[in-house]
């Protein structure tokens, strides 16, 4: 999975159980995790909480 930073703000990726997480990325950058299981993987953007996702890998 990649995640693309397409806003004027920055924006970071974390895992809510903290198994991943990106540095913080500035407008054009990108982070990518390989999820190696099935299942549901929720995250969030730690500088702004309110931003969440879940990713589901089947």
């Amino acid at each position: 999975m990649t995640w693309a930073n397409q806003d004027i703000v920055g924006h970071d990726v974390a895992a809510a159980d903290g198994s991943f997480a990106s540095t913080l990325l500035a407008r054009g950058d990108s982070f990518g995790h390989r999820f190696a299981q099935p299942g549901s993987y929720p995250y969030l953007c730690t500088v702004h909480p309110f931003m969440t996702g879940t990713v589901t890998v089947r």
